[in-house]
C-alpha cells in the first residue's frame, strides 16, 4: 500500500509542504519510487505554522491599519493592561525611531527620557485608572505650554476595552489639539463682550432686529427714546412706534439693502413715544448677512435729534418773522 509522508522545502523564505506518496512501482521491487505532490493549501510561513494566505492576510491587515492610524490627524495610542504601549500613530509622535522604541514603554519612561514634567504622567495614570475601576471613557482637556511660551490645549479621550472575563485588556487613547478652537472661542467671547458692551453702555438707541422687523434686542437709550421698557419694545413691532409718513420711505431703503443695492443707510425718522410725544432721531440701518446669502439681522442707530429739530423750527420762525 502507498505511504504518505509530509516534507517541507524552503523557497525565497516560505516554507512549502509536500505530501510525498511512496509507490512501489520501481521494477526494482526492494527499491521505491517517490512520488512528489505540492498542497497548494498546506504552504507555511517558517517559525509560524500558518498559511501563507492567512499570513498575507494579517500582513495586509496589519498594513491597513497602521496606514489608517497614522492618516488620523489626531493622536492615537494603545496601551496594555499595564498602562505599556503597544502603538502610537505618528500624528502622537513623529519620529518612526522613537515610536519603535516606545513600545513596551510607559508614560513614565516616555516623561523621563524627553525631560517632560513627570506630573502630567502621574495625572494620566490616575485617568488610567479611573477609567479602568470605573469601566468607562474618561475625558479631560490637558494645558501645556510650547516652546513659544503659549498655551497648548490637548483633549484626551481613553476607552477601556476589557476581555471576556471582564479584565482590563488594553487602553485606546486618543488626542486631539484644540488650542486653535479654544483660542477661537475666546476671541469671540472677547467680540461678543465687547460689542455688547458698546451696545449696552452706548450713549446713542441701539437695536437688533429680525428681517422682519421684530426687536431681538433693545439698549437702555432706546428704551429712554421712546418711553417702553425693554420687555414692552420687544413684544410689539418697530412699525407701531414708526410715524406713519416716515413708514414707506423707511421700507424702500430697507427693500434696497435686501437686494444688494445699499449696504446700509442713514435718515431722519420720527418715532410715537409711549406717552404720544413725537420723537425725531437720526437713524441709521445695517444689514447682517448670514450664511447662505440670506439676511441675518438688522442693526439699528437712533440719534436723538428732537430738540435740535425743534430749535431750528424756532431759528425759522424768528428768521420769518
Amino acid at each position: 500500500m502507498p505511504e504518505k509522508v509530509e516534507a517541507c522545502v524552503t523557497v525565497n523564505g516560505l516554507c512549502v509542504s509536500y505530501n510525498l506518496r511512496i509507490l512501489p512501482v520501481h521494477p526494482d521491487p526492494d527499491k521505491l519510487l517517490l512520488v512528489a505532490e505540492r498542497l497548494k493549501t498546506a504552504d507555511r510561513e517558517p517559525n509560524t505554522g500558518l498559511s501563507v494566505e492567512v499570513t498575507n492576510g494579517l500582513r495586509q491587515g496589519n498594513a491597513f491599519f497602521d496606514k489608517l492610524m497614522n492618516t488620523i490627524p489626531g493622536d492615537v495610542v494603545v496601551l496594555d493592561n499595564e498602562y505599556r504601549f503597544l502603538f502610537v500613530n505618528s500624528a502622537a509622535v513623529r519620529d518612526e525611531e522613537t515610536r519603535r522604541w516606545m513600545l513596551g514603554k510607559t508614560d513614565d519612561e516616555f516623561f523621563r527620557i524627553k525631560g517632560k514634567p513627570l506630573a502630567i504622567a502621574e495625572r494620566r495614570k490616575k485617568m488610567y485608572d479611573q477609567a479602568r475601576n470605573e469601566r468607562r471613557i474618561v475625558e479631560w482637556v490637558e494645558t501645556s505650554y510650547g516652546a513659544n511660551g503659549l498655551p497648548v490645549h490637548i483633549q484626551r479621550k481613553i476607552c477601556p476595552l476589557f476581555d471576556e472575563k471582564g479584565a482590563l485588556d488594553i487602553i485606546v487613547g486618543y488626542s486631539m489639539n484644540l488650542t486653535d478652537l479654544i483660542n477661537t472661542q475666546e476671541e469671540l467671547k472677547t467680540n461678543k463682550d465687547t460689542f455688547e458692551s458698546a451696545f449696552h453702555d452706548s450713549g446713542i438707541g441701539m437695536a437688533i432686529l429680525a428681517p422682519d422687523g421684530k426687536w431681538l434686542d433693545v439698549n437702555k437709550v432706546l428704551c429712554e427714546m421712546t418711553g417702553y421698557s425693554r420687555e414692552e419694545l420687544m413684544a410689539i413691532h418697530v412699525r407701531e412706534i414708526t410715524y406713519p409718513d416716515d413708514r414707506r420711505p423707511n421700507k424702500e431703503m430697507v427693500q434696497k439693502m435686501l437686494r444688494k443695492e445699499i449696504p446700509n443707510y442713514t435718515m431722519e425718522r420720527r418715532y410715537i413715544s409711549k406717552g404720544g410725544k413725537i420723537v425725531h432721531a437720526l437713524f441709521t440701518l445695517s444689514l447682517v448677512w448670514g450664511r447662505g446669502e440670506s439676511p441675518r439681522f438688522f442693526i439699528a442707530q437712533a440719534v436723538d435729534i428732537t430738540k435740535m429739530k425743534a430749535l431750528e423750527l424756532e431759528n425759522s420762525r424768528k428768521n420769518v418773522e
